[in-house]
């Protein structure tokens, strides 16, 4: 039996997102657990006499006080010798740029008056540009109950090679627990760095802690309404305490309606975390430069987190030369939740669900309690080449690898399309399973309906660990290929998805108005599951 963390999550309630443009029956639904931790009431006085700070980098002087529009300062390394408390504000000059680091040291605001770094006037966000190179642009450091919003960042040195190289830091050194972190609508881009997983890639959102006798985590993260454009390598990543033996992981975290587009690699990963939530999310335009070069990554994924909810996202184009699936349910993980994503034209496939058992014998929990639910996948798996590290045709619409336990995958629609003449070897298995330290230990799928335009796509399944098929249907198959399921109940046709089909003339089409439907985000425009739609298909 699995054991989850003491956070996991029991209920769920829905709100709707205020300030939204969106149309009336598309507005944006939240589906929220509870608070993994109570923070209680904050009965702290309320601060009078709270602060504001002016910078102009046109107009501003250095000899003010830095306290009104008129005397506003012109250095951002002003603030160094700021305390920063309850209620006191940062403002920088909308239409102005500031080629130094934006340095915010120790700011302590509350839960009832955050420290605030935003802008003033009117025109375009203030740009922050990074010195020739600087490992960062902005950074927030030991700080509690603060707001970055409204900026527009950026990194780009003439060493593209420099490991580490981030738009924004959010750092912790000697701290404790940190609460209350909010970045909001801020534009971060061409961040140039390392393209190689684990040599220290770039990466344009940040969290990193200093390895040292304290504790540090944070409990309140809020990444909300970001654009990340041209970014090599990551869009946002974690470091935490990820170690079972030293398992103090970031609370109440929350990514939300984000743009990460043109960046290659991983997009958001969700590491060192308890009951994270990452939903209305768009990942798209991924770039290619990996050639013939073994990479790895993919689009939204959690690793040695426990209770991670991924839910209403799309994810578009991932092309690295290993994995590249939309979504991935990774190692040291309890509790996963992917649920009403949609996945299209990523390379790898729609989805991985891995367990490194090795890992297990040091720091790892293990893979376990996974659910993927009301998804919808359509044109995955197109890898137009062989994998670059073994050479072999390699992009099953879902992958499963290691002794992952207690995994469930169940009403999720998954389109598979034919293969064309450019690429007539492509790999069109909709599941392989194999070992990674140790086959699949316990994993049903069940309830999905597998439809593809090709009928020789099929299932490969190792012959050892426990993958069951249970119930699913399957259209467009011949019969050996629905025969290679192994499924114990198979159901053949779904009539209602015929009928979509027939109505369409498209798999695309059916799928738009059978499940699918478009929300307007503070960033974009995103394609993601009708929940209310997939769930009576299924029910």
């Amino acid at each position: 039996m699995i054991l989850y963390s003491a956070f996991l999550f029991v209920g769920l309630t829905a709100s709707s997102l205020s300030g939204c443009s969106d149309k009336p029956a598309l507005k944006v639904e939240y589906e929220e657990p509870e608070p993994t931790v109570d923070p209680g009431e904050d009965n702290t006085p309320l601060r009078e006499n709270t602060l504001t700070y002016y910078f102009d980098s046109a107009k501003g002087s250095d000899s003010g006080d830095g306290l009104s529009e008129s005397k506003a300062w012109k250095s951002l390394s002003k603030l160094k010798g700021v305390k920063l408390l309850a209620g006191d504000r940062v403002l920088l000059r909308r239409g102005a740029t500031f080629n130094e680091v934006l340095l915010v040291s120790e700011a302590a605001g509350t839960k009832k008056q955050r420290v605030t770094v935003s802008t003033y006037g009117t025109g375009d966000k203030p740009r922050i540009v990074a010195p020739d190179g600087s490992q960062y642009a902005v950074q927030l450091n030991n700080c509690v109950y603060t707001t970055l919003e409204d900026l527009d960042v950026t990194n780009h040195g003439s060493n593209a090679e420099l490991k580490d190289r981030m738009g924004v830091n959010i750092h912790l050194q000697d701290f404790g627990r940190a609460c209350g972190t909010e970045l909001k609508g801020i534009d971060i881009h061409d961040i140039n760095g390392v393209l190689w997983k684990g040599q220290g890639a770039g990466v344009a959102i940040r969290f990193t802690l200093s390895k040292n006798n304290v504790i540090n985590y944070w409990d309140g993260i809020l990444i909300e309404g970001c654009t990340i454009r041209r970014c090599t390598r990551n869009g946002v990543s974690f470091s935490g305490n990820y170690e079972r033996g030293h398992w103090y992981p970031h609370l109440n975290v929350v990514i939300r309606e984000n743009l990460i587009e043109d960046v290659p690699g991983d997009g958001i990963v969700v590491d060192a975390c308890d009951g994270a939530i990452v939903e209305y999310n768009l990942m798209r335009h991924c770039t290619d430069p990996w050639g013939d070069q073994h990479n790895a990554s993919a689009g939204i994924w959690p690793w040695s987190s426990d209770n991670t909810i991924i839910q209403f996202n799309e994810v578009i184009g991932q092309k690295t030369t290993w994995d590249a699936q939309g979504f991935d349910a990774d190692y040291n993980n309890l509790g996963t939740i992917i649920r009403y994503n949609y996945s299209h034209d990523n390379y790898g496939g729609f989805l991985l669900i891995c367990d490194d058992g090795s890992a297990r014998k040091t720091y790892s929990a293990g893979n376990g309690g996974t659910r993927v639910y009301g998804n919808v996948s359509y044109n995955d798996g197109i890898r137009p080449k062989k994998r670059a590290k073994d050479q072999k045709w390699f992009s099953p619409l879902i992958h499963v690898s290691g002794p992952i336990e207690d995994c469930v995958v169940y009403n999720n629609v998954l389109c598979r399309t034919k293969r064309t003449a450019e690429v007539p070897s492509q790999d069109i298995r909709f599941l392989v399973s194999d070992s990674w330290g140790g086959y699949p230990k316990d994993i049903e799928f069940h309830s999905n309906l597998f439809y593809s335009e090709e009928s020789t796509a099929s299932f490969a399944a190792s012959g050892k660990g426990n993958v069951v098929m249970n119930g699913n249907w399957y259209m467009g198959l011949s019969s050996s290929a629905t025969t290679s399921a192994a499924d114990n109940a198979p159901k053949g046709e779904n009539a209602l998805f015929r009928k979509l089909l027939d109505e369409t003339g498209s798999t695309q089409e059916a799928l738009m108005k059978g499940f699918l439907r478009e929300v307007k985000t503070k960033t974009a425009t995103i394609i993601t599951v009708d929940k209310d739609k997939i769930n009576q298909f299924f029910k």
